[in-house]
């Protein structure tokens, strides 16, 4: 089982340094980072979404907070259960954050 703590990149962080760590992850169904200021999640971010900059004419040496989606799917925690969980895998999402948000 990979380390989840390689799915956390920090709001600073430029495009070029989430590819690479988007690359070394495993698993292409879970090539997926959270992108943290601080301790807070502000947005997800996939190899899509910087290609999709890329081509929106963003530089690489930009920082991720420009690529990222900040309209990500989540969960809260009181909300976690199987049909829930069921209905994101049918939309192949297979990675999801669940906040601990009142």
């Amino acid at each position: 089982m990979e380390k989840i703590n390689s799915h956390f990149i920090s709001s600073i962080a430029i495009a070029r340094d989430a590819l690479r760590q988007l690359d070394e992850l495993p698993d292409s169904t879970t090539r997926l980072l959270f992108v943290l200021e601080g301790k807070k999640l502000i947005g997800t971010l996939t190899d899509g979404d910087i290609r999709r900059g890329l081509l929106n004419n963003r530089e690489i040496s930009e920082g991720v907070s420009l690529y990222m989606n900040q309209s990500f799917k989540r969960l809260r925690k009181e909300d976690v259960n199987p049909e829930s969980l069921a209905k994101f895998r049918s939309q192949d999402i297979w990675m999801l954050p669940v906040l601990n948000v009142q």
